[in-house]
């Protein structure tokens, strides 16, 4: 079957491994938009004298079909995820909602991209980061699922007014407690590398860098991997790398969940490290995971960040690039009620 074949057989039948009533279901598919405004479709199933809707996008459920099984394991599948995410979404989704005390310990900020994202943030609270293409949002995690899925949702504006807060409140509360609920980390690239088994075999280790010195990079996340590249606008940790290091450093924006660092030690230019950027951003990640083309400086001694490549000159190199390699969506699983809530891995 086709992709489009799969999603119609789906939403017929997937009533059958439902432990519910017929009379009480409903069931479609609809389009919404996700990170960097990618548009997809989704599954939404709806019980009788619920306000919660999820949405399971099919994607990954579709790779099983194709990786060889059966239609009934499918099925089984994604009806065992609507019913193990039913289990407590109603509980949650009713204290978040009506209790900005239940959830004021829970707000965090993700770090994306503002120009890629003005129709998935409409409505949505966030705040812009002056001189750069990067603006925060604002999210409610609300539990770790597994050991690689968090539960979060995006805070809107009329969540806010619900709460009865000051907006920059929810903004302050969530800036303070992104830190603790996510703790930095930074490892050598050395580190990443020998992880992944990059080295063995006696792979050179230059071939992977080009011009850049082997291990004197660092990659910049948190501890869950996941948003990562929110770290970099935690206070004081561009300001303690940048003094122990006593020169400027670039900050390279590899993905949203993770930047590279690198020592400004006159080897390359800002405009040859953005190379790297967009030649990853188009041929290692998919279109959610790409946080900018654009390649940022942290200045030690004025302790500043700002963006080192020139946006007007950014906007060329992509219309040059525009159709050049291709990307996969990333299957994502997420419900709705008022609002977004996100299984995020």
């Amino acid at each position: 079957m086709t992709y489009q074949e799969f999603k119609e057989e789906v939403k017929k039948n997937i009533i059958m491994y439902l432990p519910y009533s017929e009379m009480d279901v409903t069931v479609s598919l609809e389009e919404f938009v996700k990170i960097n405004d990618q548009k997809t479709s989704a599954l939404c199933i709806g019980i009788r004298g619920s306000n919660v809707i999820p949405r399971i996008q099919l994607d990954s459920f579709y790779r099983m079909y194709t990786d060889g099984a059966d239609m009934k394991t499918v099925m089984r599948q994604i009806a065992h995820t609507y019913v193990e995410s039913e289990k407590v979404q109603h509980e949650i989704v009713h204290a978040i909602y009506n209790s900005y005390d239940s959830v004021k310990k829970s707000l965090y900020m993700v770090a994306m991209n503002k120009d890629s994202n003005l129709e998935y943030l409409k409505g949505v609270c966030h705040e812009d980061v002056p001189g750069t293409d990067i603006t925060l949002a604002v999210r409610v995690l609300y539990g770790v699922i597994s050991d690689k899925q968090y539960g979060s949702f995006l805070v809107q504006d009329r969540m806010i007014e619900k709460w009865g807060v000051d907006r920059n409140q929810v903004l302050t509360t969530a800036y303070r407690n992104t830190g603790s609920l996510f703790p930095p980390e930074l490892k050598s690239m050395q580190e990443v590398m020998t992880s992944l088994g990059m080295f063995e075999d006696g792979v050179d280790e230059s071939e992977c860098f080009g011009k850049l010195r082997p291990f004197e990079q660092y990659v910049l996340t948190n501890n869950a991997n996941l948003y990562g590249a929110t770290v970099m606008f935690y206070p004081q940790i561009l300001k303690d790398i940048s003094q122990k290091t006593e020169a400027n450093i670039y900050i390279l924006p590899s993905s949203v969940h993770e930047v590279l660092l690198i020592k400004d030690n006159g080897d390359m230019s800002a405009e040859e490290l953005q190379q790297m950027v967009m030649d990853v951003n188009r041929e290692c990640l998919e279109p959610g995971e790409v946080l900018s083309d654009e390649v940022y400086c942290y200045d030690y001694k004025e302790q500043r960040l700002f963006m080192a490549t020139n946006r007007a000159h950014t906007k060329e190199l992509v219309q040059q690039l525009e159709g050049s390699g291709g990307v996969h969506s990333r299957a994502e699983w997420s419900a709705e009620a008022d609002g977004e809530i996100d299984m995020e891995q």
